[in-house]
């Protein structure tokens, strides 16, 4: 029952099972520390992918996640998962791991009309290794940033083991533009500062994102008009 439940909740929109952030902008693509941040704390979910040490193969699965309360972008990765999860059994026995957040998956807009593999419309792959929380103080962080956002996690079945786990990153895999990847060394992700959520409210914020739209339109055009196929 509960995997049909799990089945159900990946399903839904991210509105319906987690709280909205507050109105953050979005960060120059040229800022990849902070748009890595924004991307996290914008994210409700990513897609963890571990290590199975018996079978020889990665092994991908959603999980949802918070790195604060809508109104504090912290940096960190918190998650509550159970052991009857497969991500969490493979995690437990071997704790390096990543996680995968897409633009595209944002609500309620993503990246517009821009396919998910254009590279104007950011992702980034997290890595670093995954740990449960024990101290008083972690749990009741992780607590705070999960249950804020995920409200239903309250009534997660009891007799489950839920347990508080962080990923604590070690290097930021990101694409946000043309011209290749990026690699963010873990003291500039956590470093970074994203600015204040916006006093114009949410209509401002969308308003840049549809510049930002027509932007990446305009320039593929102009690669499409050159024969390129930049990415």
């Amino acid at each position: 029952m509960w995997a049909a439940y799990a089945v159900l909740i990946t399903l839904l929109p991210s509105v319906a099972v987690a709280t909205a952030v507050a109105d953050f902008p979005r960060p120059a693509h040229t800022e990849h520390a902070k748009l890595a941040r924004w991307l996290v704390h914008s994210a409700a979910w990513g897609t963890i992918s571990a290590w199975d040490a018996t079978n020889h193969r990665p092994v991908g699965g959603v999980a949802s996640v918070s790195d604060g309360p809508p109104d504090n972008a912290t940096g960190r990765l918190f998650f509550y998962m159970t052991p009857m999860d497969e991500s969490t059994q493979l995690v437990t026995s071997y704790p390096s791991c990543s996680l995968t957040i897409a633009e595209a998956q944002l609500q309620p807009h993503g990246c517009g009309d821009t396919d998910p593999e254009d590279p104007t419309c950011a992702r980034i792959t997290v890595i670093g290794r995954m740990r449960s929380l024990d101290t008083a103080a972690e749990t009741d962080a992780a607590a705070e940033a999960l249950f804020s956002r995920h409200a239903a996690m309250r009534r997660w079945p009891s007799d489950h083991g839920f347990t508080f786990f962080e990923l604590q990153v070690e290097e930021v895999h990101m694409l946000d533009w043309y011209g290749g990847m990026h690699v963010i060394p873990a003291s500039e992700y956590y470093a970074a500062n994203l600015l204040p959520p916006s006093t114009t409210g949410v209509e401002q914020q969308q308003r840049g994102q549809q510049a930002q739209w027509q932007q990446q339109r305009r320039l593929r055009r102009a690669l499409r008009g050159t024969g390129s196929t930049a990415h």
